[in-house]
């Protein structure tokens, strides 16, 4: 998962959340998979990941502390997204307590841990006794979703959709359930990688009809003669 930052004050039961205080008082604790825990061990679908420390580089600047945590003054909630405070209503309305809590900061990058630009986060944390939640907002998106229960380990592969259906129904939700989650998740990423693989030129399910090669995965054709479709590469100029 994608750990937000400053967020939540948490007690020892509650689910492993990186805050900024944590962040600039000692060097991050990062899954060998990239995602960032303070867990002695997180899972991601079927795979288990053990932490490790990254020091922090001889000269380099502390990380920067963030505008306001969870612990400070919440405001008046005008600034709340829309999906947020949509999402909050419908917990309660299926019985959920919510807690609502923002921070401003700079999240850490998952894949090298510096510091990203300042953002500012909104989590939702919900129980009902039995099960528990929460979900991050950082004013794009929902960046961070975790699941969790008396009988459900950390579960961190669903998206909003499913966080819907998870509150609807109690938290009482079955293994089948879970995996058909991560079975879509496993087949978003193999196409996410074959469609990476086209854009270099390199098509695995290229079919050649007519004198032409056509790709079942990106959609694209060319020539039997002709060097095989890649994605054009744009410069900065170009994009603006």
């Amino acid at each position: 998962m994608t750990a937000p930052v400053g967020l939540i004050e948490i007690e020892e039961t509650d689910a492993p959340i990186v805050s900024a205080e944590a962040l600039a008082a000692r060097p991050v604790r990062r899954c060998k998979c990239g995602k960032v825990s303070l867990a002695d061990q997180v899972q991601h679908g079927d795979q288990v990941c053990r932490p490790f420390t990254l020091a922090p580089a001889r000269g380099a600047d502390p990380y920067p502390a963030p505008e306001f945590t969870s612990r400070d003054d919440q405001g008046d909630g005008t600034d709340v997204p829309s999906p947020v405070v949509k999402l909050a209503e419908k917990a309660r309305k299926a019985g959920w307590r919510v807690k609502a809590q923002r921070s401003r900061g700079c999240p850490p990058n998952s894949g090298t841990g510096a510091p990203m630009a300042v953002r500012t986060l909104h989590a939702l944390r919900f129980t009902n006794g039995y099960a528990s939640a929460y979900a991050v907002h950082d004013g794009a998106g929902w960046s961070s979703i975790m699941l969790w229960g008396r009988e459900r380990a950390w579960f961190p592969g669903a998206s909003v959709t499913d966080l819907g259906t998870y509150l609807a129904e109690g938290g009482r939700i079955s293994d089948a359930w879970v995996a058909a989650i991560r079975n879509r998740e496993a087949d978003k990423a193999a196409r996410g990688k074959a469609r990476a693989a086209c854009n270099r030129g390199l098509h695995a399910k290229a079919v050649l009809s007519s004198g032409r090669w056509s790709c079942e995965n990106c959609g694209n054709s060319w020539g039997a003669g002709e060097r095989a479709w890649r994605r054009p590469k744009v410069s900065k100029a170009e994009a603006l």
